[in-house]
């Protein structure tokens, strides 16, 4: 009998993942297990989408000199797998756990399990969302959307030299069916690029700036910023929102005189370092509450909702 979920386990600690692997199986998982993730990675070389995975679960801390977790869930969504990510560990802090979260997975969970009933049923949550999105992958749709992305509610604006944290943002909100506008390769791959860019601008009613010390030196992230200000100065698009996500200071975007006077009059999101996870989830609101959809729960998006986080008062600033 065909299984329903296909999964990965990689842990380089044999009884953990044995016990993931076999409770799996139990609930109809075809799973397969490793203890080291560059043999996860050589394992998608050249496999089509059929027969990828649903769910890859991934320890963050595997064995020492050896990749990590954390590097294996980068190259996996760098990759763009259609699979849901789900990272644990038992000896890292909260600081680890939530830079997973950005770089793509899509939740996370502390090892050992208080009940291992609970974890599985979170496994097969995230592996549903995994297969739909392989399936739709497969129908060849999702692609010719992927090569286009000009009309989405949401622009992801970000330098290149944030891509990897941008890819994972991007992925995390999209896994929570949040269509997104993101560039899938630097604005200098030629002048089609400079005008889809340009279209995503003109058709997002939500603009989501990822305000690092790169986006402040970035000509290009400016322009982005530019287009989508200049809409919000008119009167007849009064839906539109703009979100800058701060990874460096308020003092440090004001002071910048290409970007602080426009980003001063924007209530910011703080996503520094140690609130990317309390930033990711009014980040989440924000966006819901405005195209007026239910939030789904960061660590189990399927089985539950949660309250949407009130806004700030409008005359917030920035600085």
């Amino acid at each position: 009998m065909e299984k329903k979920y296909k999964a990965v386990v990689i842990d380089d600690h044999k009884d953990m993942r044995d016990f993931m692997v076999e409770a799996l199986r139990a609930k109809n998982f075809d799973a397969r297990g490793y203890g080291e993730a560059e043999k996860v990675l050589t394992g998608f070389e050249g496999v089509s989408l059929s027969e990828q995975p649903d769910l890859i679960v991934v320890d963050l801390m595997l064995e020492e000199n050896k990749m990590q977790g954390i590097d294996l869930v980068a190259e996996l969504v760098d990759k763009d797998v259609s699979a849901e990510i789900l990272v644990i560990s038992g000896n890292l802090g909260t600081d680890a756990m939530a830079e997973s979260i950005l770089a793509g997975a899509g939740a996370r969970m502390p090892k050992p399990f208080e009940d291992f009933r609970v974890a599985i049923r979170k496994m097969e949550a995230l592996a549903d969302i995994g297969k739909r999105r392989r399936l739709y992958r497969m129908t060849g749709r999702l692609q010719e959307m992927d090569s286009k992305r000009l009309e989405r509610p949401v622009f992801l604006s970000y330098s290149a030299n944030d891509k990897r944290m941008a890819n994972g943002l991007r992925r995390n909100l999209e896994s929570r069916d949040i269509p997104v506008w993101y560039a899938p390769r630097a604005i200098e791959g030629g002048d089609v690029w400079i005008k889809r860019i340009e279209e995503g601008v003109e058709k997002a009613i939500i603009f989501v700036a990822l305000v690092t010390e790169s986006y402040l030196g970035s000509a290009h992230c400016f322009g982005e910023l530019i287009g989508f200000q200049s809409r919000l100065e008119s009167a007849h698009e009064p839906e539109l929102l703009l979100l800058p996500l701060l990874c460096v200071s308020r003092e440090e975007v004001s002071k910048n005189q290409s970007f602080g006077p426009i980003l001063q009059d924007f209530q910011g999101i703080d996503f520094s370092r140690g609130r990317v996870i309390d930033g990711l989830t009014i980040l989440l609101a924000r966006i819901q509450d405005r195209l007026r959809r239910p939030i789904a729960d960061i660590d189990n998006k399927s089985a539950s909702t949660v309250e949407l986080i009130a806004k700030p008062s409008s005359q917030d600033k920035i600085a």
